[in-house]
């Protein structure tokens, strides 16, 4: 049996039986069973239909068309590697082909095609249009049919190509085709698509695709970036010429550039039909310039004229334009949907039926469908243009979006979705923004009408081609309970979580969450699977709001679906354990994310004990959330400041994760890699700095071998991977690598964002910090201030759309352009961002006190070390004193995570308070500090005994000033205590700083200590 994931409100599997005949099964309905074909002809025609070619007839505006034949297909560059790509055995099994309208995509699919099929295999173009968004039964049956036809023999015995045309129209079905090729590994996908969008990056960003798809794109540009125009153009002339009987035009030489290739064809097809007007006299009808499309529709509206006129039917030049809208629009399957939708065009005149029926069969014979009344011409540039055109010429904004609504109103979602699908291909039209200024802006009101008054239909359509595009529409739309059905609303939700996550219909997704979060709210008697459901709701609404950033709001529904699935655990456990571990694992998160890190490790820790319980009795499922858990509760760990605990439990997790990538690496590597990032930060925190090396580097490794196979997929993971690399390396004292670890992470995240800036500037933003800091290190100022001030920029315009979101890390950017243009020697200039960081950080304390004060209390002490370089004692040691006093208030709470801070902001107290003269004051802050760090060492002496003898030294100074030498005998012997206690544990050269509290010591009598000390000091250094 052969499980596939499934599309659509119902579940669905697929049997593959011992006849090799495939069954659809699903819920509710009966199987559709459909015999495996035995031949390649009868693949081919089960897969793509009867050989429909199209041929040049008497109508001009047909020659343009990719299967026309009337001017010879010219070979490209291109040719040659798509057809080496479907025969070479190739692992990548997709690509995409991708350029703007008109530019041949379609005519080089066809010749690889052609090429395919002489060579004895299986090619065509493999039409996807049934199946968007639907469960029909035409639906059903068509992919019972796919199925059979790609594992049936014949299919399996040699290459089999499925091209797709307007790939970017067809999310869910390509979804479910990429589902069906995984298991027939001798077809090939071959997509077309205008641009990569957003959709072909996070179809690249799916990991179950990796091992699919060939991430670079072929682009395809106009044939005259390869082959003289003036003489492609001359030959189109004279084979259009060759079809009227009127005389060749005369030669033209005004040099014209041609943006696409359709373009160029249709200018000379332009001057065949204008010079057989003139022939026939009557005027030619150039008008537009260099639209040689929107000119041809002149043309095009003369034949109409021409063929309504023999039909009795008489039309204003306005009402005949108005009148194409229907048929280049919106389908209509039989003659009395297409009498409908021509009388909601508003035509002048008092017509009966008859005359409407009438003119829909006059247009059925203009446009002819397959299975339709009328179907649009192609290329699809025509009808595109002329709707565009309709619109620019509207009386208003308002008379356009009346009559487009009349005539697209709809609540069937199949008609809506090919009308979305029309109405986003004319906005992706070449030059419409020049030429179309107004039609774009009242197409997109069009679009933006239909969402708000037929959201049954059009809901799904516009999230699914327009994301995030329309997103005040659908806010409106789902905020009203009489709009839109729960159930409709149910059924949008799965099918997009089918998807997966998506950047670009991440606000639109939250909305859908939250309109089922009321609509799912329990009654009191609430039944379990009531109870289950709305858990479910919850758990994904915390996600998606997390995933725009509000990390906040996250908080709550995450706490409640714990409770709910707890509630469902305690009566069920076997049922719901499972769900009660996920819920716990993404609380966590969620707290974590909101700086509450102690509440935090409290779910981590159920949810590890959870997943452990779970992996015991079935390993082969749970393991790798035991080992997912178990870095996460590292995390919360390592958030708390519990260092050594976090080292354990990351330590384990790579342990678990290795055994897993030994048994399944295709699967494990990513996560491996990502566990090791992990454990290099721990071992880091511990101050492990050479150890924590060797994960990091691994880490870096197994990445890249993974970005080799599929670079976009795993790029992102890579440039993670280099960016933690670069900060183990610096911390090792490896500057210069760690520079060029973090110039590559910048390079991977800037080619990231110039594909998809709405996925990775916020990555960009915390690279480009980085950088700036390696930069600086490396002696390199002014590029260190170039990458700094950059990562302000664009966290300034994403704090702009999405405070709530990136306000803390425009914060932490500007404290950080503050570091820098001080090392730089701007002192005053300094001053500027990080006293804007301060009062940013102030306010998301004000409103989230748990997880900000924290960050308040580091900036604030940033700040006075500004304002003290500046001489501006009293306004820094205001700022430091505050600083101080937060973070007494958190390390009473919670002292490992914030005794480090404390103590650098009383050492900062302290030379403040000396540097204004007062030595006495002074004393007391130094005494602290070195309390602090003297309990720091007895955990972790390696780390901070250099802290604590710079420290000591500083207090030597202090009571020597004041004549209370005496103050540091005692924290001076404890030190040296601490010395001989670790005498064993390779303590390094750093004692050496130790010299000047030794010196302290002979000089009051404690010459025999500090003797003794120097010896161990020369002995293990």
């Amino acid at each position: 049996m052969i499980e596939r994931s499934v599309l659509g409100s119902v579940d669905h599997s697929q049997v593959v039986l011992g006849d090799h005949n495939i069954v659809n099964v699903t819920a509710d309905r009966p199987p559709i069973k459909v015999r495996s074909p035995r031949r390649r002809a009868s693949v081919q025609h089960l897969l793509f239909g009867p050989d429909t070619g199209h041929h040049a007839t008497d109508r001009p505006l047909t020659w343009l068309r990719p299967d026309a034949g009337v001017v010879p297909v010219q070979p490209r560059p291109e040719d040659t590697d798509l057809l080496s790509w479907c025969t070479d055995g190739s692992p990548m099994r997709v690509r995409l082909v991708c350029g703007r309208g008109g530019q041949g995509k379609t005519t080089t699919a066809l010749q690889l095609v052609k090429a395919l099929r002489a060579g004895k295999h299986i090619a065509g173009f493999l039409d996807l249009s049934f199946a968007e968004g639907t469960e029909s039964d035409l639906s059903r049956l068509r992919w019972a049919e796919i199925d059979a036809a790609l594992h049936s023999r014949p299919a399996q015995k040699t290459t089999t190509l499925l091209v797709v045309d307007y790939a970017e129209n067809a999310p869910l079905s390509l979804h479910r085709l990429l589902v069906t090729i995984r298991t027939a590994p001798t077809v090939r996908v071959l997509l077309l698509s205008r641009s990569e969008g957003n959709w072909w990056p996070e179809l690249l960003a799916d990991p179950t695709w990796s091992l699919l798809i060939e991430p670079e794109p072929t682009r395809l540009d106009s044939l005259t970036t390869h082959l003289p125009a003036d003489e492609l153009h001359a030959d189109a002339v004279q084979r259009f010429a060759a079809r009227l009987p009127t005389p060749t035009p005369t030669a033209d030489d005004t040099a014209r550039e041609f943006a696409t290739t359709l373009d160029l064809y249709a200018d000379a097809l332009l001057r065949v039909l204008d010079a057989a007007a003139v022939h026939r006299g009557e005027p030619p009808v150039r008008t537009s310039g260099n639209d040689p499309i929107s000119d041809l529709l002149a043309h095009e509206s003369r034949h109409v004229k021409s063929l309504l006129a023999d039909h009795q039917i008489d039309l204003s030049p306005h009402d005949r334009d108005l009148l194409l809208a229907a048929p280049f629009l919106v389908p209509a399957p039989t003659l009395d949907d297409a009498v409908r939708l021509l009388r909601t065009l508003d035509l002048e005149g008092d017509h009966d039926d008859a005359w409407f029926r009438r003119t829909a069969k006059v247009l059925g014979k203009l446009y002819p469908g397959d299975q339709a009344v009328w179907a649009a011409p192609r290329p699809d540039r025509l009808p595109d243009s002329h709707l565009l055109g309709l619109a620019e010429r509207a009386a208003s904004d308002g008379d356009w979006t009346d009559l487009a609504s009349r005539l697209c109103a709809t609540d069937d979602q199949e008609v809506a979705e090919h009308i979305s699908k029309v109405l986003s291909r004319c906005l992706s039209t070449p030059g419409a923004d020049r030429r179309f200024e107004a039609g774009i802006r009242r197409l997109l009101g069009t679009m933006d009408s239909l969402v708000r008054r037929h959201p049954k239909g059009y809901l799904l359509p516009t999230i699914l081609l327009s994301p995030g595009r329309f997103t005040d529409a659908l806010a409106a739309v789902l905020a009203d309970p009489e709009a839109l059905p729960t159930a409709d609303v149910e059924a949008a939700d799965w099918v997009l979580r089918s998807l997966g996550p998506s950047t670009s219909r991440a606000v639109d997704v939250v909305h859908l969450s939250q309109r089922l979060a009321e609509d799912t709210a329990l009654r009191p008697d609430a039944y379990d699977v009531e109870i289950l459901r709305h858990a479910q709701v919850l758990t994904y609404l915390s996600i998606r709001l997390a995933g725009i950033g509000q990390r906040e709001q996250a908080v709550a529904p995450a706490r409640r679906a714990v409770e709910l699935h707890q509630q469902l655990a305690d009566g069920n456990p076997e049922v719901h354990l499972p769900d009660l571990a996920r819920s716990f694992h993404n609380f966590a998160i969620r707290l974590g994310a909101v700086g509450r890190h102690e509440p935090a490790l409290i779910p981590a820790r159920r949810a590890v004990e959870i997943w452990k319980q779970l992996a015991a009795t079935d390993p082969g499922t749970y393991t790798l959330r035991h080992a997912e858990s178990l870095g996460n509760l590292a995390s919360r760990l390592g958030n708390l400041g519990q260092h050594e605990q976090a080292l354990t439990f990351a330590r384990h997790a790579v342990e678990m994760q290795e055994r897993l990538a030994e048994a399944a690496p295709d699967v494990h590597l990513p996560h491996l890699a990502t566990s090791l990032t992990n454990l290099a930060s721990h071992l880091a925190e511990m101050g492990h700095r050479e150890q924590a090396l060797v994960p990091a580097e691994r880490a870096v490794t197994m990445v890249e071998r993974l970005a080799e196979v599929n670079p976009d997929s795993y790029l992102p993971d890579l440039a993670m991977a280099l960016n933690n690399l670069s900060n183990r390396l610096a911390a090792a004292g490896r500057s210069e690598q760690a520079l060029v670890a973090v110039e590559r992470a910048t390079e991977i995240r800037e080619r990231l964002t110039d594909a998809n800036a709405a996925a990775w500037l916020p990555d960009l933003a915390v690279a480009l910090n980085n950088l700036a800091v390696r930069r600086a290190e490396a002696g390199q100022p002014e590029e260190s201030l170039v990458s700094a001030r950059r990562a302000v920029e664009i966290l300034e315009q994403l704090a702009e759309a999405s405070p709530d979101a990136y306000v803390p890390d425009l914060a932490r950017s500007l404290s950080n352009l503050g570091v820098q243009l001080q090392e730089a020697g701007n002192r005053e200039e300094a001053l500027v961002p990080t006293l804007r960081a301060v009062h940013l950080i102030q306010k998301l304390a004000d409103a989230n006190p748990d997880a900000y004060l924290p960050t308040l209390a580091i900036a604030l002490s940033n700040a006075s070390y500004h304002l003290a370089s500046l001489d501006q004692l009293e306004q820094a040691l205001t700022h430091v004193q505050r600083a101080v006093t937060i973070l007494d208030l958190v390390a009473a709470a919670n002292p490992e995570a914030h005794l480090e801070s404390l103590a650098y902001a009383l050492g900062n107290q302290s030379d403040y308070l000396a540097a204004m003269g007062l030595f006495e004051k002074s004393i007391s802050p130094a005494e602290r500090e070195v309390e602090i760090f003297q309990k720091l060492c007895e955990a972790h002496i390696n780390l901070f005994l250099p802290r604590l003898a710079d420290a000591l030294s500083i207090l030597a100074s202090r009571s020597a000033e004041t004549g209370q030498n005496e103050r540091v005998v005692a924290p001076i012997l404890r030190a040296v205590a601490l010395v001989r206690q670790h005498d064993d544990d390779g303590l390094d050269a750093d004692l050496r700083v130790l010299g000047t509290s030794l010196r302290t010591l002979a000089d009051l009598d404690e010459a025999a200590a500090a003797e003794d000390v120097q010896r161990r000091v020369e002995r293990l250094t």
